[in-house]
């Protein structure tokens, strides 16, 4: 589907096994489910802005990009494909973001492409990888924020309640960030001894105000240029 400057509305369901492309400079607003019924083999939507009121289930990869901005609202899975976000997001409720047991990569892709929202965002690469390139809760903390996967990057995160970031792997920290409630910090989350928990040069970890406890488990610990961990109440490790 193409579409020059116009909005589109897309209210019904989308099924079948095909790829789903919509290519517009508009505003793009799908209300429905996609796959549902039958899971469709890609999903691709490039627009000015993008509302995914609707879950979304693939074979295959799915793509997301809208530089004005993205609102999320119901799970997003696929079948071990890759899935990428490009430009700022929105959840306007709890969302699910899943590439299934054989993994598949979760990107939201550039620093632009941030995420805000006060509600869950949960985000299971299984043997893929999370990559989070831009800041999380700047604007609007999120409820919580639960990440897994083999190797997992992220900078600034803000939430009210418990994070969990948990690779089985490598896990990368590449913004200073204030930790509030219960944090998990995990490498080695399979624990085959080879995970590292990576804080990247100057990176600082601080507890606010009657934060609970920062759990590290990692076989290693790498903390580069002056990076530091402010443990507050209690530092588990």
């Amino acid at each position: 589907i193409e579409v020059d400057s116009s909005s589109l509305d897309i209210n019904g369901s989308v099924d079948g096994n095909h790829a789903f492309v919509v290519d517009s400079n508009g505003q793009v607003a799908v209300n429905g489910e996609i796959g549902l019924n039958q899971n469709v083999a890609s999903v691709s939507i490039s627009a000015g802005s993008l509302a995914l009121g609707g879950e979304v289930r693939t074979h295959g990869t799915q793509a997301y990009s809208a530089p004005g901005s993205i609102t999320l609202a119901h799970a997003i899975s696929t079948m071990s494909a890759d899935i990428s976000f490009t430009g700022p997001v929105t959840l306007t409720d709890d969302v699910a973001i899943s590439t299934n047991a054989d993994g598949g990569n979760i990107h939201f892709i550039g620093s632009s492409s941030t995420i805000d929202g006060n509600h869950e965002l949960m985000a299971h690469a299984s043997s893929g990888n999370v990559t989070l390139d831009g800041a999380v809760g700047d604007t609007t903390p999120l409820d919580r924020i639960l990440l897994s996967g083999y190797d997992i990057a992220a900078g600034r995160i803000t939430v009210d309640g418990d994070d969990s970031l948990m690779a089985d792997n490598h896990l990368t920290i590449t913004a200073s960030r204030n930790y509030t409630e219960a944090t998990y910090l995990v490498a080695d989350n399979d624990g085959d001894g080879a995970g590292t928990l990576i804080l990247l040069d100057d990176v600082i970890l601080t507890p606010t105000v009657g934060t609970e406890y920062l759990l590290i488990f990692a076989a290693d610990l790498d903390m580069q240029g002056n990076s530091s961990i402010n443990a507050g109440n209690s530092l588990i490790l």
